[in-house]
This record gives C-alpha cells, structure tokens and sequence, in this order.
C-alpha cells in the first residue's frame, strides 16, 4: 500500500511538472509572438536566456520521466513477484488442505474400522464367556451327579456292610447262648466249675485252651491217649469253635472299620478336591466377568470420546484452572468434574481414595465424600 502511494505521489509529480512547463512554453511563444508582432520588444539575450530555461525544463523532465519510469517498472515487478508468491502460498495452502482432508478420510477410515474390530472382539468375548459359563455349569452338574451317585453307592455298601455285621453279630449271640445253655444244663461242668472257681479267679485268663485244660483235665487227658470221646469233649469243641468265631469277627469287624475309615478319607479327598475345581472356575468365571466389564467400560469411553471431542477442551480448562487453584474445596470440585467426565468406575474411585495419602491431587481429602 505504501508503494501504490508513491507510485501515486511521483505521478502526481511529474504530471504537476509537465502541466507547469507547458504553461512555461506557452507563455513563451505568447511572449514570441508579441515580440514579433511588437517589432524588437524583445532582445536576443531574452531569447537565449528562456531557449536556456526551456532546455534545462526539458530535461528536469525528462529526468523525472525516466524515474517516474523506473519506479513504475519496480512497482509492477514487485507487485508481480507478490502475485507470483502469493499465488504459491494459496498453492501450497491448497495442498496442504487436500493432505490434511485426506489425512482426515483415512483416519475416519481407520477409526471406523478399529471401532468394527473392536465390536466384534467385545462380541467374540462375550459369546466366549457364555459358552464357558454353560460350560462350566454343566461341569458342575456332571461332577455333582456323579460324586452324588458314587456317594450314595459307598452309602449303600455301608448300609449293606453294617446290615452283614449285625446278622454276624446276632448269629454268634444265638450260638453263645446254646453254648450258655448246654453249659448249664451239664452237671459235670458245674461241679467241675465250683471246685475249680477259685483257681480260675485267680489266674483271670481269657484264652479257652488254658480253661479247659484247668476245668477237665482228666477227660483231655483220656481224649488225646486215644480214648472214647466223652460229652465234655464236645462242649469244649463248642467253646473252641466259639472262640474262633469271635477271632474272626472281631477281624471282621477291624477289616470293616478300616474300610469304612478309608471310605470317609476318600470321601473327605474328592470333596476336597471338586470343590477346589470349582472354586477355580469361579474364580475363572469373576475374572472373566471383570474383563469383559473393563471392556465395555472402555468401548464406553471411546464411544464419549468420540461423541463429545469438544469436551477435550472443557477438560483441559478445568485442569488448567485445578493446577492455578490453591483452594481445597475449588480442587475437590474441580477433581469431581473431571472424574465424572472421565467416567471413572467405583473400583477406580475406591483405589484413588486409598492411594489419597501419596496421591498430590488429594491434598484436601477424599475426593468422593460429598460436602
């Protein structure tokens, strides 16, 4: 603009010069002319000194013309290379908008593709974890079905065993009181019995041989020299046969209870051990559960940040204004706001409101207990 005002300024000027030297000539050839219609008015030392004047307005002209001239041509070269550049700059901006739009379209391209990627991954998990819960459920079921049935089959032979034992048990109370009665029903016995009590009290022994042998020695004697057995040798083949019952079931009994306590062990063993298993797979199951509630929550946040970009901004003026505060109430507020645009998740909250101690932005207390 300051160039256009001298380029103006200097023609101006020159047109003022050319407009004052025309007047200059004109007025010399009126003087010319009244000169010679006058006669000899005018002398020759006039003449030469305006033909001097003349020349010398001629080429102050010129000379001016020839700057007006100059500064012409520089003003159009100068305003030339202005258009030249100017017109490279609109190029270059040109371009560089077709980059950025192009840019922008492959980015949007990009962004809907990730953001397709990534609902089908959410899908794929979701699915996933529903079949490994009907998994897991009919699993469980299966397990539990079968630990039941196996339980209720070792109760069925426990039931069975206990039943053998009690039939055993009465059988050879049924056989030691026929023993009881023929004993009693002896009269040899007794007397041997009550001439022979006092010995037995004293020696207080539970093995059959020895009392036989104290109670009827002279008919042992007779039996083993190949002598007729008597009734006593009977009734002692009673009470030695009796005693071999009672050994065997008391092994009997013995072998049973380490049964049944081996049962109980394997019993206690499985519990422990599906319940273990089960314990995993919920515990599989709440991690599972918890990564899929972490990826909805981010699909979530992408979701808003894509939805409300402008909110950038606010977040940056509210931290910008959080970090110039020194007001406690102003930053617990300000830390709010930013936690509920964020969308932080309780378990987020609550471990920011342990860590509130070594954490600088909870100088004023929990950020969360409402004032």
């Amino acid at each position: 603009m300051f160039r256009y005002s001298i380029i103006n300024h200097c023609r101006w000027s020159v047109l003022s010069s050319l407009i004052s030297c025309h007047s200059n000539v004109l007025n010399i050839d009126r003087e010319i002319s009244s000169g010679a219609i006058n006669g000899s008015n005018l002398s020759s030392e006039n003449n030469k000194i305006l033909h001097i004047k003349c020349h010398e307005e001629i080429d102050r002209l010129k000379g001016e013309l020839e700057n007006y001239r100059n500064k012409t041509v520089a003003a159009f070269k100068a305003k030339a290379f202005k258009d030249t550049s100017s017109t490279k700059e609109i190029d270059d901006l040109r371009n560089q908008i077709d980059q950025l739009r192009e840019k922008l379209v492959n980015s949007q391209s990009l962004y809907n593709s990730e953001t397709d990627r990534h609902t089908q991954v959410v899908e794929k998990l979701e699915s996933c974890l529903t079949a490994i819960r009907e998994q897991h459920r009919q699993e469980t079921e299966q397990i539990l079905t079968k630990k039941r049935g196996e339980l209720n089959e070792l109760e069925c032979e426990l039931e069975k065993q206990r039943e053998r034992t009690v039939r055993l048990l009465n059988e050879k109370d049924r056989e030691l009181e026929t023993l009881r009665k023929q004993l009693d029903n002896s009269p040899i016995i007794d007397k041997q019995v009550s001439h022979t009590s006092s010995v037995s009290d004293l020696k207080e022994t539970n093995e059959p041989t020895t009392i036989m042998t104290e109670l009827f020695p002279q008919h042992l004697s007779t039996s083993t020299n190949g002598g007729p057995i008597s009734p006593l040798n009977s009734d002692y083949n009673y009470l030695v046969y009796f005693n071999e019952k009672q050994q065997l079931l008391e092994q009997e009994l013995s072998a049973l209870k380490k049964e049944r306590r081996e049962f109980d062990s394997t019993i206690r063993e499985l519990q422990q051990k599906y319940s273990y298993e089960i314990s995993q797979l919920q515990v599989s199951n709440e991690q599972l559960t918890e990564d899929l509630e972490h990826i909805k929550l981010s699909t979530q946040r992408n979701e808003n940040l894509t939805k409300n970009e402008h909110n950038i901004d606010y977040i940056k003026n509210v931290f910008y204004h959080y970090l110039l505060s020194n007001d406690t109430q102003v930053k617990h507020t300000m830390a709010n706001a930013l936690m509920t645009i964020l969308h932080f998740s309780s378990k987020e909250k609550a471990k920011i409101e342990n860590q509130k101690p070594n954490n600088s932005l909870a100088t004023g207390g929990g950020w969360f207990n409402t004032k």
